[in-house]
């Protein structure tokens, strides 16, 4: 992930980076309020249209959420500390007096080393809101698919794909297929972040071992094969474009944009689960240890 197009020209001064990168999270902040705002009219319509469903805002106690309401509010959360972030960068890295007082000159005076910290900074960022919007998102799953499918308990403490494939079967979610792509799509995104924005995916095949001699409780076995079989390339479609993500090799295609649009998507996602007639039936759908940071 890079914020600077290969196409610009780069930067032949710390003034002129350091301005680059403040457009930038001005660019993002914005980014972020607008989407903030979609999820707070959406909270506002479902508390509306289900007034006793408890909302877990600043003037309620949290120790009883509905995970109905509770899972707009934890990405509002979200939003509002990424948001944060950006006025933070904006208004203190970027500015030249501010690195010049606060910062050694060793980093403050040099380009290469603060193009580099922009850079880093802006990564951080966008990693943070992504992961955190994932594992709300993954969170809200887990406690729904208790209440809504007949092994929901089980399902809810594993792996996270049989979660969202059962939700979306139980609740019959529009373009089904699509947005379990999506989650797949995601999941493979966040997967990278975790290995430094490599895509490290499992291997598909264990080695094959073959028996040697057993003796009591002990075994020898030899491997058959050296090599595990290699994972293979995974090629996702969205918004009309193809991404690619290859073992053992970054990822460069992600921008904030992109983290944006995924947060909209959920948005449907969410909208859609909570007005589902199944859903609403359920008399308290309380969302335990909710993150209480609004």
């Amino acid at each position: 992930m890079t914020p600077r197009s290969p196409s610009l020209p780069a930067p032949k001064t710390l003034e002129d980076s350091a301005k680059y990168y403040a457009q930038l999270f001005a660019e993002c902040f914005q980014d972020t309020q607008d989407l903030m705002r979609l999820y707070m009219a959406k909270r506002e319509e479902i508390r509306k249209k289900n007034p006793i469903w408890i909302a877990g805002t600043m003037e309620e106690k949290f120790d009883r959420v509905d995970a109905r309401v509770g899972i707009f509010t934890k990405q509002v959360n979200n939003l509002i500390t990424t948001g944060f972030h950006h006025v933070l960068y904006n208004k203190s890295l970027c500015d030249i007096n501010w690195l010049k007082a606060n910062i050694h000159a060793n980093y403050s005076s040099h380009l290469s080393v603060m193009e580099k910290q922009f850079d880093n900074c802006f990564k951080f960022v966008a990693q943070q809101c992504f992961q955190s919007m994932f594992h709300l998102m993954e969170s809200s799953f887990r406690v729904f698919i208790k209440h809504l499918h007949p092994n929901g308990i089980i399902l809810a403490t594993g792996k996270f794909q049989p979660i969202y494939s059962a939700l979306f079967k139980r609740l019959n979610i529009k373009d089904r297929q699509e947005r379990i792509k999506l989650m797949e799509f995601m999941s493979a995104i966040r997967n990278t972040m975790h290995n430094n924005w490599y895509y490290m995916p499992p291997s598909s095949k264990p080695k094959e071992r073959a028996l040697i001699f057993k003796i009591g409780p002990f075994s020898l076995f030899w491997n058959k094969s050296k090599l595990i079989e290699q994972a293979e390339m995974k090629e996702f479609d969205y918004k009309g474009k193809s991404y690619k993500l290859i073992p053992n090799e970054s990822i460069n295609f992600i921008t904030w944009k992109m983290i944006m649009a995924f947060a909209k998507d959920l948005l449907e996602i969410f909208d859609e689960i909570v007005s589902h007639k199944d859903v609403i039936s359920i008399p308290e759908i309380i969302e335990e240890r909710f993150p209480s940071d609004e």
